[in-house]
């Protein structure tokens, strides 16, 4: 998540209380962007309050910016109430995902089960996953590889020219459009194309 996806006037969520559980949905704090610079965000509760400041994470994969402070944990800051709906299920997940793992718990899953789970975590490179459609909307005017439905032999380098968070679209140069994007055998998008090995072993 970079400062670029934020503008003046943007209605966003404001993850987190300041304390540890970052992920609890009782943290959450709508706001409003009143100034976007180089290096930090500021926005304001909406309701009133104190305008704080938010600034970029060490990765452009992060979907936050991380709030500029020297007391307590520092809050989050996501881009639209969507954002912050699938951050908060993302770490939910995280955590049941913990716990289903765990010593006790791993033993009740039969061998087809774990290796089903081995084959979808080693598909995720994390160093060039699938993006998100948050992602791409942060990515406007550069070029990412896509590759359609079922068609990973036909992926091209496209420029993103928009998405369509609720018709889950995406939307690439003279606008042609990939629908269902990121449901199970539907179009993906990443930074740069995906290393052959990876499609060998879906």
């Amino acid at each position: 998540m970079t400062i670029k996806c934020f503008k003046v006037g943007q209605a966003v969520v404001i993850a987190g209380d300041g304390g540890a559980a970052r992920a609890s949905r009782k943290g959450r704090t709508e706001a409003v962007v009143t100034k976007v610079g180089r290096k930090y965000v500021t926005v304001m509760p909406v309701g009133g309050g104190c305008e704080t400041k938010y600034r970029e994470g060490d990765s452009e994969r992060l979907v936050y910016l991380i709030e500029e402070t020297d007391i307590g944990s520092p809050r989050l800051l996501l881009p639209s109430v969507r954002a912050a709906d699938a951050y908060y299920e993302a770490e939910e997940l995280r955590l049941w995902l913990v716990r289903a793992a765990g010593w006790d718990g791993v033993h009740r899953y039969s061998l087809e089960q774990l290796r089903e789970v081995k084959r979808i975590l080693e598909r995720v490179r994390p160093e060039n996953g699938p993006l998100t459609l948050f992602e791409l909307e942060c990515m406007i005017g550069e070029r990412v590889w896509v590759e359609g439905p079922e068609a990973r032999e036909n992926g091209r380098y496209a420029v993103v020219e928009g998405v369509n968070h609720e018709g889950q679209v995406l939307i690439v140069e003279s606008g042609f459009p990939y629908y269902n994007y990121g449901e199970l055998g539907a179009c993906q998008a990443y930074r740069e194309k995906p290393e052959d090995e990876r499609h060998e072993t879906d």
